[in-house]
C-alpha cells in the first residue's frame, strides 16, 4: 500500500477545506436564547424656583396682583396636574383679626393663557414643557380684588401660605 507524501496530503486537505469537504465533519452541538431589551423611564417631576410674593396695591379700585415665574419639569410622562392649596378654603390672607380673600391663576407655558385655580382642586392635562429646570416655564398670579383689600388697607399686613403640588398623569 502506497501512502501519499506529506506534501500531497496537505494539498488534498487544503483543497477539501476550500471546496467544502466531502469528508463528514464532526457533529456540532449548538444552543441559542433571546433577550428582550426594554428601556424604561422612572417617572420624575419637580417644581422649582417658587418665590414669595410681596403684593402692594397700585391704586384705588384696582385689584392688587403679584406674579411669580417658576419651573415644572418631568420625565417619563407627558402631562401633569397642578393643585394650589391653602390652609384655608377659599384662598385667604389674615392679619389675625380680618380676612382678605384672593384668587389664583396658573399659566403653564408663559403664553398668557391662564386658568383660574380653586383651592385643593387639581388642574389636569398640563403638558410637561421641560425635562429639567434650566429655565422658568410656568407662572402663577395672585389677585386680590379691590373690594377685599380696600376696606382693611389700614389693618395690614395680611399673610398666608400658598402651597403648590404637581403630579404626573
Amino acid at each position: 500500500m502506497k501512502f501519499p507524501s506529506p506534501k500531497t496530503l496537505i494539498s488534498a486537505i487544503s483543497l477539501s477545506v476550500a471546496l467544502g469537504s466531502a469528508i463528514p465533519a464532526l457533529s456540532q452541538v449548538t444552543d441559542s436564547a433571546q433577550s428582550m431589551i426594554t428601556l424604561s423611564f422612572v417617572e420624575s417631576i419637580v417644581i422649582d424656583n417658587v418665590n414669595d410674593l410681596n403684593i402692594t396695591p397700585t391704586g384705588p379700585n384696582q385689584p392688587a396682583t403679584g406674579l411669580d415665574l417658576f419651573c415644572v419639569a418631568g420625565t417619563g410622562f407627558q402631562t401633569f396636574s397642578i393643585t394650589f392649596g391653602s390652609t384655608t378654603m377659599p384662598f385667604e390672607l389674615s392679619n389675625g383679626t380680618f380676612i382678605v380673600n384672593y384668587d389664583v391663576f396658573f399659566d403653564n407655558d408663559l403664553s398668557g393663557i391662564i386658568t383660574q385655580a380653586f383651592a385643593g382642586v387639581p388642574i389636569p392635562g398640563q403638558m410637561i414643557q421641560n425635562t429639567d429646570c434650566a429655565s422658568d416655564n410656568a407662572a402663577f398670579e395672585v389677585s386680590i380684588p379691590a373690594a377685599e383689600w380696600q376696606p382693611v388697607q389700614n389693618q395690614g399686613p395680611f399673610t398666608g401660605t400658598l402651597s403648590i403640588m404637581v403630579a404626573s398623569e
